[in-house]
């Protein structure tokens, strides 16, 4: 991750800041986190945290872009790996679900914080969406390319791909918070995701024929 830094502070100690800062809101969550937690977590002073970080909210801004872009790096080098563009969304989704637990992980999907957090964060999930729907692109448009998949749009058909998986995502929530989900949740989650994935190749083959 390329952090920006605050009045010339290195990476490392802002690094040790979100490292605590994911840890303290995953084990108690956003509403009942405080800075002065996070700040001990390290021995480091409330007001030296400021310093780095002007509220809870900007700090919680910076824990997930850090591991979105942590994720866009894993599945980076994943992909970079194959060759086929088949292996290359069966990988992305693989990866894509365990992001998600882990998100599910730092408790930020309850629904006490969301109504807190939402204006903070918006703007940081439409840009992962926007850069899974390039990284999407990019594995259809390379099937293209090597004659395996055949589409008139790959643009519109990363934004349909990524549509589907959200929407079977909630499927199997069936209108619970995300702290409600359990292992059988993310097992259906999963074989969902799959299912769909060998429809989607299999229909992209056969307008081909």
């Amino acid at each position: 991750m390329v952090l920006v830094l605050h009045r010339g502070e290195n990476v490392e100690k802002l690094e040790e800041i979100l490292r605590e800062a994911k840890r303290r809101f995953g084990l108690y969550g956003f509403d009942r986190t405080t800075m002065q937690e996070i700040a001990g977590g390290f021995s480091m002073s409330k007001g030296s945290l400021y310093y780095y970080f002007p509220d809870k909210e900007s700090l919680f801004k910076a824990v997930i872009e850090r591991e979105q872009e942590l994720f866009f790096q894993l599945i980076s080098k994943k992909i970079a790996k194959l060759e086929s563009p088949e292996e290359m969304l069966s990988e992305f989704l693989k990866q894509r679900h365990i992001h998600f637990k882990k998100f599910v992980n730092l408790n930020i999907f309850r629904y006490s914080n969301v109504a807190k957090i939402r204006p903070h964060i918006s703007a940081t999930f439409l840009n992962f969406r926007e850069r899974e729907t390039r990284l999407i692109f990019s594995i259809l448009n390379k099937g293209v390319e090597m004659g395996v998949f055949d589409l008139a749009d790959p643009l519109k058909s990363a934004t349909l791909f990524l549509d589907v998986l959200h929407g079977m995502r909630l499927v199997v929530m069936n209108f619970r918070d995300y702290s409600e989900l359990h292992k059988v949740d993310y097992d259906r989650i999963d074989e969902k995701n799959k299912q769909f994935l060998e429809l989607f190749i299999s229909s992209m083959k056969k307008s081909a024929k």
